[in-house]
């Protein structure tokens, strides 16, 4: 095995739009790593195979991953050289951050949370590569390699040059997990994945093509604007005028959609209609539930819908925007991130709400198609603290205040009330005197310690309402009858059951390490034969002679398996045998990758 470079520690060079599986395999190359294992071991340190090629970036914390000769952390090698953005795209904002720190860890679980497992669309069959993109590659890198927008399920031709992906002989889930096949030209061979009959089939495909790629360009969730997905479609199927007796027409809009998408499409796709069922996709898109829709469900449902649509929500959250104030304060980053959007199908206009991390909040609104050009910057409506600091000090250099207006792009009113708001100091919590009311009330539940808040109730109803009308929240804190009924007075004497506890828990005990057949010994298994887990579990602190019996006599798994290895033991003695390793173990029961050191050492003294 060649010495790594970087003391070490494997770099990887991933190229432009390159699964971070593929660049990991070209790296594993390039050290004559050709055995799957040994290639993981280089760059894990241990034999676990990496997950498939979509989602395949565990472990990529233990590699440099440079770029133009700059390094990449983990987040960025996520974003650019996988398809989690694509399958996360429509992910709440926590569950999105979440998944992208773990990921680089570990990818468990991944697949059943972001709804890959469950969903009726179909994935690629095998890895996909385009035949332009492979020559193209060739002349500039002198190899091809695998494109993580080529393995996009439902994009069949390449955005880039409009042409059909070619099926390969590799499995898309490779059933040697170890396996990281290396992109060349005898692997990038093959047929066509999808025939395309019409120029129509094929112009519909080059749109999905572009709107998948616009999801893998993603570097936050998409904004959502209402309760759920199903409500932006209703909305959007209501402006589409796809209605019947005030509800949705399911049937139209199937219609609608295979005026657009043929069946023989549909069905290769996985999304073909089941006709009159409630499960149909198409009805499920329409409702807030729970199930996670796939990607390629949002991009037919949104072309069938696109004029009542205006535009996809995820096209405008790829779009680059730039924060209006950036000249106000250079020295502070500002990444501008879309918070949500809302289409007037009647008036073709769009309204959208942004936040940057300089900590400003703008609307933006225009007609069209959305973007930066044909879209003005409305108003703020959130400044940080900073701008007033900046304010007060540009009036302070005796600037006039139409001066400060232009250059902080804000109103010569807004100017000054901005430079006269101060932080509010943080005032102490202000104890109240109580109301005569609240006193008359409090007289009452002394005098009457066994009843409630009805019973008092009665007694005087228009003290009630007064109080449920002026200071109903301290009324609902008052005691209940059951709260004013002194408690018992009986103490436990918790000595006494400590002794009981440990005199039974001995004997019970003893019984176990004589029982055949052999159990573990532990405080869950005697507390149960005893019927007092509970205590056990909760009440410890109390029962110091019980938990000094706990902590000795109970049994750790490494105890248990000396005890069964004892009896086997005892048992081959007195019949005057010679018990092997491999016997001895399974006669006590072990499995290799369970025992523990202590008992191997036994093991391997007994058979010298």
């Amino acid at each position: 095995m060649k010495p790594n470079s970087n003391a070490g520690v494997p770099v990887i060079r991933p190229r432009e739009d390159e699964l971070a599986w593929s660049a990991l395999s070209r790296a594993a190359a390039e050290q004559s790593l050709w055995r799957a294992k040994a290639a993981n071991r280089w760059f894990l340190g241990f034999e676990t195979p990496i997950a498939g090629p979509d989602l395949g970036v565990r472990g990529i914390r233990h590699a440099r991953w440079v770029v133009d000769g700059a390094d990449i952390g983990p987040r960025q090698v996520v974003l650019e050289h996988s398809l989690f953005p694509y399958y996360g795209a429509f992910l709440p904002d926590g569950a999105w951050a979440s998944w992208l720190t773990k990921l680089p860890q570990s990818g468990r679980g991944v697949f059943t949370s972001l709804g890959i497992n469950a969903s009726r669309v179909a994935l690629p069959r095998a890895l996909r590569f385009c035949p332009a993109c492979r020559t193209e590659d060739e002349l500039r890198y002198g190899d091809p390699y695998w494109h993580r927008s080529h393995q996009v399920p439902g994009m069949l031709v390449c955005a880039r040059h409009a042409e059909p992906l070619h099926r390969t002989s590799i499995p898309y889930r490779l059933v040697r997990r170890h396996e990281m096949p290396v992109a060349d030209r005898e692997r990038m061979y093959g047929i066509p994945d999808f025939e395309i009959q019409s120029e129509d089939e094929k112009a519909i495909l080059v749109r999905v093509a572009e709107l998948s790629t616009t999801l893998l360009g993603l570097s936050a969730p998409v904004p959502l604007n209402g309760p759920g997905w199903g409500d932006v479609y209703r909305r959007a199927a209501v402006g589409a005028r796809l209605l019947r007796g005030g509800r949705i027409d399911h049937a139209a809009m199937e219609e609608l959609m295979r005026s657009g998408f043929s069946e023989r499409l549909l069905q290769f796709l996985g999304l073909a209609f089941k006709p009159r069922s409630e499960s149909s996709w198409v009805r499920q898109m329409f409702q807030n539930s729970a199930k996670k829709h796939q990607p390629l469900e949002h991009i037919v449902l949104g072309l069938s819908l696109r004029p009542a649509l205006g535009a996809y929500p995820w096209e405008l959250a790829a779009i680059r925007w730039a924060c209006p104030h950036i000249d106000v304060r250079a020295d502070i980053a500002h990444v501008v991130t879309m918070d949500k959007a809302r289409y007037a199908s009647d008036l073709k206009t769009w309204n959208a709400r942004f936040r940057c991390a300089c900590g400003i909040r703008f609307t933006a609104y225009g007609a069209g198609a959305p973007g930066p050009d044909c879209m003005s910057v409305g108003r703020l409506i959130g400044m940080p603290a900073w701008y007033g600091e900046e304010a007060r000090r540009l009036l302070g250099a005796n600037s006039s205040l139409r001066s400060v207006a232009r250059r902080l792009h804000l109103d010569p009113k807004t100017v000054l009330r901005v430079a006269a708001a101060r932080e509010k100091p943080a005032v102490g919590k202000q104890v109240q005197e109580p109301t005569a009311d609240q006193l008359a009330w409090l007289r009452l539940r002394r005098k009457y310690p066994a009843e409630g808040r009805g019973a008092i109730r009665k007694r005087a109803p228009d003290l009630y309402a007064r109080l449920y009308r002026n200071h109903r929240s301290w009324l609902m804190k008052q005691g209940t009858a059951k709260d004013c009924v002194p408690s018992s007075s009986r103490k436990v004497d918790w000595g006494e059951r400590d002794g009981e506890l440990a005199d039974s828990m001995q004997q019970s005990i003893s019984h176990e390490l004589k029982r055949l057949p052999l159990r573990r010994v532990t405080a869950t298994r005697v507390g149960r034969l005893l019927g007092s887990s509970s205590l056990i579990d909760k009440k410890l602190d109390k029962l110091p002679r019980t938990r000094q019996l706990v902590t000795t006599a109970c049994e750790s798994v490494e105890q248990f398996q000396l005890r069964r290895l004892q009896r086997i033991e005892a048992s081959a003695e007195r019949n005057g045998q010679t018990v092997r390793p491999w016997k001895l173990m399974r006669l006590a029961g072990l499995r290799k990758g369970t025992v523990r050191p202590a008992t191997l050492d036994r093991i391997k003294a007994q058979t010298r």
